[in-house]
């Protein structure tokens, strides 16, 4: 526990200048949808087709995938591969398989934050699918918490103040060490990273986080992620109305991170 403390002490001591930045971008996708879609594309909605688009451009210009154990080693040692990038999968979302047989003809890796007790019957992968996934050598499954509390008026930030009545901070608790602790059991794998709910999160949800074993942690605060700063990983969602110059605009610039402001007249 000691050695964790002092980890986090240090992490929150970095600076976060951007000239520290890792220029490692991190594309988050949370619906993928085939046609006809049944949402409106959106900062949680892509296409199949678009979201192949992207792919088929990583691929093609040689992009290197990266693993979450790969994003969290260049991360500390602010070693980042020539050409590389990670992509994410936020919420575990049962549309998700659509993209698993692009990345495996691609080659690409991908990493699925789940949500513990999300249901199939409301759209959500079921525990089979994921084991599925967590095994294939491409892909690896973390904890995206217990629920996903991401109300405005009630979420892990507003717990740990003790708001709204009736909630506090052994519910957070609950969040983060169960989730941690349900998803090992079912994929039979260790669980070591957090992708907090909608990007809620502040410094003492990180030490709650670092009690309940986890070695990394995932936001989609925008910028670039301070070297060595391995508990405020910065992603960038893709937003699914984006056309393929603004996905190539955050791969080249992460620091312009979510929305993508594509012109209403080429959505």
């Amino acid at each position: 526990m000691k050695h964790l403390i002092m980890l986090w002490i240090a992490c929150c001591l970095l600076p976060l200048s951007a000239s520290a930045g890792l220029p490692l971008p991190i594309v988050v996708y949370h619906k993928v949808q085939t046609e006809p879609i049944r949402d409106e594309p959106g900062q949680t909605v892509i296409s199949l087709a678009r979201f192949e688009a992207q792919m088929r451009y990583l691929a093609a210009h040689r992009y290197r995938t990266l693993s979450m154990d790969e994003v969290v080693e260049a991360t500390r040692s602010g070693n980042v591969p020539d050409h590389a990038v990670a992509i994410h999968f936020d919420d575990g979302w049962a549309n998700q398989k659509n993209a698993l047989p692009i990345l495996e003809k691609l080659g690409l890796k991908a990493t699925f934050w789940i949500i513990g007790e999300a249901l199939p019957e409301v759209g959500y992968l079921a525990w089979d699918e994921i084991r599925t996934i967590a095994r294939k050598p491409l892909f690896d499954v973390h904890s995206h918490t217990l629920t996903h509390p991401c109300d405005e008026s009630s979420n892990l930030k507003t717990w740990v103040a003790g708001r709204p009545a009736g909630k506090s901070i052994a519910d957070a608790r609950r969040e983060l060490i169960g989730s941690k602790l349900l998803i090992e059991r079912q994929i039979g794998m260790p669980v070591r990273y957090l992708a907090w709910p909608c990007g809620l999160y502040n410094d003492e949800l990180i030490g709650l986080a670092i009690a309940a074993g986890y070695e990394a942690l995932a936001t989609v605060d925008r910028g670039l992620t301070p070297t060595g700063d391995v508990l405020r990983i910065r992603r960038a969602i893709i937003d699914g109305t984006c056309d393929l110059d603004a996905f190539v605009e955050v791969l080249s610039s992460p620091r312009n991170q979510y929305p993508c402001t594509t012109p209403p007249d080429k959505r």
